[in-house]
């Protein structure tokens, strides 16, 4: 599907919402003396395992362990699609958005419906290899407006999760609330027609120690083959309560979808190729189509020593 995003603003208006809208930056500082009574002040960008990666390389993860440890640290073999990544490849499913992760490659969807992926050889469609912040999932599509990075977990370390294969496990990271208020609106428009728009606000409760982040997405695409829709409703609310040496995030999300059930085109048993018609062509009917809503919510508690 070949998409666009138009630009509703000029270079002034662009530079305005980038200085208002602008992510937060978090610095790590030290400072040495030098025998001579110089003072040397290093400062170095850092982010933990759930927060945005400004660039893209995320420096920790919490994958591999469960805990939030440095990627140079980990023994391990974990790759990271972070937000900046997601955002230049304009991804909008998880097929899309591992493209350039080696030894994972797509499996039977069920027809277009479900993630589903072979890790190094192993796996299958509803496999429990797929995880929405280190939880598994029975979400069909786990991939939506509000995923920050995900990250692959390769080989036997999976078994961590309670998976049985050596294979790996798939991560979805999904944005949390930040302290510093900044937001961003979007819309896409297909060329097989309709489109998709986005919100992403997130910011502080003032005189509270409370942050709040919500994220959405609304779907009313054309099918790319001759026939069918796919529509969604997504909201994603979230709270994030900071204190001294721990914080405390309560996430929920809801989603309506219907997209078409498609299972391909048709094999010639005498040609041994697929039969030769446009491959927009489906030969199904109309009502053939995956419909439903699910809903997760979570709270997580982080604990710090600092």
């Amino acid at each position: 599907m070949a998409m666009f995003t138009p630009s509703f603003s000029g270079l002034k208006g662009r530079a305005l919402f980038s200085l208002l809208f602008a992510a937060p930056m978090i610095h790590a500082t030290d400072s040495v003396t030098t025998k001579d009574g110089e003072t040397i002040t290093v400062t170095a960008d850092a982010n933990t395992a759930t927060e945005a990666t400004d660039g893209y390389q995320p420096l920790s993860t919490s994958t591999a362990t469960l805990t939030d440890m440095p990627m140079l640290d980990i023994p391990q073999v974990v790759n990271t699609v972070s937000d900046q990544v997601l955002e230049n490849q304009n991804a909008t499913t998880l097929d899309e958005a591992l493209y350039n992760v080696s030894n994972v490659v797509q499996t039977n969807t069920l027809g277009g419906t479900q993630d589903a992926f072979v890790r190094r050889g192993f796996g299958a469609n509803r496999d429990g290899s797929i995880m929405t912040n280190g939880l598994r999932t029975v979400l069909p599509r786990s991939f939506n407006a509000a995923t920050e990075r995900v990250e692959v977990l390769k080989g036997p370390a999976s078994t961590l999760y309670g998976i049985l294969d050596p294979g790996g496990l798939i991560n979805v990271v999904t944005k949390r609330p930040e302290k510093t208020f900044h937001g961003s609106v979007s819309a896409t428009s297909s060329s097989f027609g309709g489109g998709t728009g986005q919100l992403d606000i997130t910011g502080p409760i003032e005189g509270t120690q409370l942050a709040y982040r919500l994220t959405g997405e609304v779907q009313d695409e054309d099918y790319w083959r001759n026939f069918g829709k796919e529509r969604s409703t997504f909201i994603a609310p979230s709270l994030t309560w900071f204190g001294d040496n721990a914080t405390v995030t309560m996430l929920y999300s809801h989603r309506d979808y219907k997209t078409p059930f498609d299972r391909g085109t048709i094999f010639d048993l005498t040609t041994k190729q697929p039969v030769n018609v446009d491959r927009k062509i489906r030969f199904d009917e109309p009502f053939n189509i995956t419909d439903g809503q699910s809903r997760s919510g979570a709270t997580q508690r982080r604990i710090s020593s600092q």
